[in-house]
């Protein structure tokens, strides 16, 4: 599995409200079940998460807490932050390369 700074842990975002028309404040349960890191488990595959450091959107936190869930379970995982990288990228940028230059070993020694 990979992710490209996505959100992880909901009940660490600010709201919720574009996805389901309320916050998690107001309905914890509703993002905890939503959530990916509340899902993890031992038998998960391997993660690669992949994020900008300058993230306006989805804070690198999002991808801490789900490698920190992950390492909890020992699901094998590699964060890989992209220093000064912001929400998404041109695969031929350079931001795009670093971050390809990390998918593509990972997916050859997953994927076999």
């Amino acid at each position: 599995m990979w992710s490209l700074y996505g959100k992880v842990a909901l009940l660490v975002a600010v709201s919720c409200l574009a996805l389901f028309g309320t916050t998690c404040q107001a309905n914890p349960e509703l993002c905890k079940k939503a959530s990916p890191v509340t899902h993890v488990s031992a038998d998960d595959p391997p993660y690669l998460l992949v994020h900008g450091t300058q993230d306006p959107i989805v804070p690198l936190e999002q991808s801490v807490v789900m490698r920190d869930a992950l390492k909890a379970v020992n699901v094998e995982v590699d964060l890989v932050a992209l220093e000064g990288a912001g929400h998404g990228w041109p695969i031929n940028s350079v931001f795009g390369q670093q971050a390809l230059a990390r998918v593509v070993p990972f997916f050859a020694r997953h994927l076999k």
